[in-house]
Order: structure tokens, then sequence, then C-alpha cells
């Protein structure tokens, strides 16, 4: 185990980590920095180097929807949403780029853009897609604008005629605009949560909606679901509202667990589906047995509030972010 402090290399140098991941040959730990809807850092960190690669700031984040940053599979991109001059835009942070807004571009929808409130963007597990959820802004039904992007190494996206735009139908989720989007690792189903805490599921084809299915027995509550996470195999869907998570089993339609232990703030299953870590406010990792659902084991990693765990795609390592910009890494099953 060891602890990445990123304090000394950032501007803000006390915000908490936001969102952590780690490159698909855990070669590169990526992080981003800020209050909650206020990111303001993105740093790469190189394992093999044992050195930082990169910081870059991030545009300001204004008014009152906010989308949290995320990154592209590979960690070369981190999508980040904001409003400019009344404007929704995602901007495109590379490490390897001299001008942090390479790339920018204003995301448009069925609607005029300044009419349109973004709530949530993925990026699908192939890094093919960028998905924007939007608020319909009041004309249209809430729905997700995708945008094709081009192969990384490229500083822009993809030629505007790719972008496309769908709705679904109002008795799915009219006057619910996506909180939490996240899409399965084969691309083929995606995962839709609500600020009602409603989650719906569709089938996810070269950007299109196939359809919908809903879960007879999803807790309506008031939370909205801020994290939505796929096995592997896509046999489980965790959804993370009102820092509690409640899992369910996709081909039974039904829910396998719910876990309550502490305000949950973050989940991420191991590649082999047989774990799951949360973080949580109380300064907890927890792994739990999809088995069984019990906790089989504890860290108390001395970098205060879990806010975001993550599991490297080979299952090796795991890391959680904490307080005060620190990143602690760990061997899985060390």
């Amino acid at each position: 185990m060891f602890v990445i402090d990123f304090s000394p290399h950032l501007t803000k140098k006390h915000y908490p980590v936001r969102n952590v991941r780690i490159s698909p040959d855990a070669g590169t730990l990526a992080a981003t920095f800020g209050a909650e809807g206020q990111a303001t850092e993105a740093a790469w960190w190189s394992f093999a180097d044992d050195r930082l690669v990169a910081v870059l700031q991030m545009p300001l984040i204004g008014g009152e929807f906010w989308a949290e940053p995320v990154f592209s599979p590979s960690l070369e991109r981190c999508f980040v949403h904001y409003r400019f001059a009344s404007v929704d835009e995602i901007a495109i942070l590379t490490p390897t780029s001299s001008e942090p807004l390479a790339g920018r571009f204003a995301i448009t929808t069925h609607v005029e853009l300044t009419d349109v409130m973004l709530c949530a963007i993925a990026v699908n597990p192939s890094g093919e897609w960028l998905l924007a959820g939007h608020d319909g802004g009041g004309h249209a039904i809430p729905g997700i604008c995708l945008q094709r992007l081009v192969p990384e190494g490229r500083s822009r996206v993809a030629n505007r005629r790719t972008r496309q735009s769908f709705e679904f139908s109002p008795d799915v989720v009219y006057g619910n605009p996506a909180t939490s989007l996240c899409v399965s690792l084969d691309s083929k189903l995606l995962a839709y949560g609500c600020g009602n805490g409603e989650v719906r599921l569709f089938t996810f084809k070269t950007g299109r909606s196939q359809g919908a299915m809903s879960f007879p027995d999803v807790d309506r509550s008031d939370d909205s679901v801020r994290g939505l996470s796929f096995t592997a195999d896509s046999s489980l869907l965790a959804v993370r509202s009102g820092g509690r998570i409640a899992v369910y089993a996709l081909a039974e339609e039904s829910q396998a667990a719910q876990l309550e232990p502490n305000e949950i703030t973050s989940m991420a299953f191991t590649p082999d589906g047989k774990r799951l870590l949360t973080g949580g406010s109380d300064e907890l990792v927890r792994v739990w047995d999809t088995a069984t659902w019990q906790v089989i084991a504890r860290y108390d990693w001395k970098v205060g509030p879990i806010h975001s765990v993550t599991v490297s795609p080979d299952g090796g390592i795991a890391a959680a972010g904490g307080d005060k910009s620190r990143v602690v890494v760990w061997d899985l099953d060390g």
C-alpha cells in the first residue's frame, strides 16, 4: 500500500479527490480534484516512473446544474462539463496537450443550445461515444445527446455530422433528466439514473435507443441516482442513491441486495464480478462478496472520507481518493 499526495502539485492543495481511475495497462492513474460539482484540476500519475505526468486546470463550472468530469478508458482524455455565457459545453483535457481546451466543443441537441442543461456525462467502455444527458430545456423531453469521438491521440472530436440525439418517450423519463449514466462493458446496455431515484435500462447499439426495461421493485425515493456500475458480464447493476447501494440482477429483473453501511459515496466492481468495493464518508473502504453480500474486508487508509474508488481492469490493484488531494493504492489480493 502507498499514498500519492497530489497536493504539492495542485493550485488548490486541499480539495478532495472527486474521481480516480486506473489505465487498462495499470501503468497510469488519473484523478480529478475539487469540491462537489466544482472540480478544478485533473492530474495523471505514472506508476512505472513513480512521478507526476501532468496537471491541468479545468474551466470554471457555474450554474445550478453540473456533471462530474469523466475519463476515457485509456485515460488519455478527461471530459469536463461547464457553463460559459449560459451555454453548456464540454471541454476535452489531454495530458499531452499544450492547450488544455484543445478540442473544446459544444453539445447541441434538438433545441437551442442555450435552452438545455447538461446533467450527466459518460463515455462508453470502447471510448467511441461521449454521452451527455440533458433536461430537454423545458421545450422537449429529457434525453441523451451522443458524440462519436475520433481516435485518441487526435485533438478534436469527429465531424459534427456524426452527432446524434435521441429522446426517450414521455412515459419513460419525462420530467426526469439523467443524473447518472453508465454503459456496459460490451456497450450493449445503457443504464439511465434519474433525479427522483428511478433507474431505467436501455439497449445501446451504435448510439441509438432500442427500447426500455424497467425494474418493478425499484425504490422510488426522492434521492437522485449518483452512481451506476455494471459487472463485466452485465449480470448485475449497482445503483448508488442517497448514501446507499441497491444491486439488481438483470436477468431476473429483481433486487439482489441493498447495502447501507454508512453514507456510501462511491463503488466499483472487480473485473470478475465477485467483489464490490465501496467507499464512504466514514473513511472506510469495504469489500463485499457478491455471492453472499457480506463484507469480507475493511480498510481504513487514514486519508479521510472516501470520495472515489476504482479497480484496475486486470483486477490486480485498487485505488481510493480521499481528502486533501490524497490517493491510496493497494494490491487487491495482498
